[in-house]
């Protein structure tokens, strides 16, 4: 080969053996060196988003197609106490844990629920405690998972032992219903996967409670004229808690708000007679995609797997106030999303 070639040096024909022996060797090395995965340059990195008040942006980190969010909703607000009884509690917020499947470098929107506002004590009796917000991740106008919040406790009174009843923790993929108290079919229901929870049954001469529907809970019950001491429905759709009121001298206490959720819960009844104190509102329902993740419904004031150190305080239920006290809001939901790199 090489007397066709002219190479007669010495040099210039170990030169070429040289070259042919590294074009030979070069197949041998892509078949053993370990080439990079299309995801190599995602980095393990946690952020976690609290309540603001507002719609909030996460941008996908470079190289990272999927990311867990781990999702707690507003817990509800704790009624007001009358004079002998004492309000009732809010329940806790529902949990959601979802891996999602996202592209690089986009943005998505974060909705992290307040919690309901806390019942006041007026004049013997108690307003109602309010229902806590949903907390949500979307991509533009589509919900990729939300965490259902907790209903608000009823207000207490003034002329019995039976108390308030409580509101209804946020659920899985259907909430939990709020408790009647004093009050026999007051409570509002659970939001469902499909519908929000039906309103308190009982039927008054003042401003009933309403049912819950999609992403908002419904209000509790108000019995009567001038109003006062209701809670303030969560940031995200909370259902407001109905006030306590004064008709003709008789003081009677207001229904706790629903929860929202992927479906709200429904507004407990106020009471319809002095004897007796406000029922709970519906916890909100929760949402997830259908491959992969899990739903944890709260349990009392307890928001869903509690046990998480990344949750902090989030979605807690209020406490109901105690003889003549205020009750205490529910604590804001909480978001947190990690990346890891694959």
């Amino acid at each position: 080969m090489f007397t066709s070639l002219g190479c007669r040096d010495t040099k210039m024909k170990l030169y070429i053996l040289y070259l042919l022996s590294v074009i030979v060797a070069i197949p041998a090395m892509a078949q053993t060196t370990a080439l990079p995965v299309w995801n190599s340059t995602c980095t393990a990195a946690t952020t976690t988003l609290d309540y603001t008040g507002a719609d909030q942006s996460y941008v996908v980190p470079k190289g990272c197609h999927v990311v867990t969010a781990k999702i707690w909703g507003g817990g509800g607000g704790g009624g007001g106490g009358g004079t002998v009884t004492v309000g009732g509690a809010g329940g806790g917020g529902g949990y959601v844990f979802s891996p999602l499947a996202v592209v690089e470098g986009e943005t998505l929107t974060i909705k992290v629920g307040e919690g309901g506002n806390k019942g006041n004590y007026t004049t013997n009796v108690g307003g109602a405690g309010a229902g806590g917000g949903y907390s949500a991740v979307y991509r533009g106008a589509t919900a990729l998972a939300i965490a259902g919040a907790g209903g608000g406790g009823g207000g207490g009174d003034n002329n019995t032992g039976a108390g308030a009843g409580a509101g209804g923790p946020g659920g899985d993929t259907t909430g939990v219903d709020g408790t009647d108290g004093s009050l026999t079919n007051g409570h509002g229901s659970a939001g469902t996967p499909s519908a929000g929870g039906a309103a308190g049954t009982l039927t008054n001469g003042g401003t009933n409670p309403t049912a819950g529907a999609s992403l908002a809970g419904g209000d509790g019950g108000v019995n009567c004229g001038t109003t006062i001491g209701g809670g303030v429905g969560g940031f995200y759709g909370g259902g407001n808690g109905g006030d306590a009121c004064n008709i003709g001298g008789s003081r009677r206490s207001g229904g706790g708000g629903g929860g929202a959720g992927y479906f709200g819960g429904g507004g407990g009844n106020g009471a319809n007679v002095a004897s007796k104190a406000g029922a709970g509102g519906g916890g909100g329902s929760s949402y997830l995609p259908a491959v992969g993740g899990t739903t944890t419904a709260g349990s009392g004031t307890t928001p869903g797997n509690s046990g998480d150190a990344a949750r902090g305080t989030a979605g807690n239920g209020g406490g109901g106030g105690a003889l003549t006290g205020n009750g205490t809001a529910g604590s804001a939901g909480r978001i947190v999303i990690y990346t890891n790199a694959q």
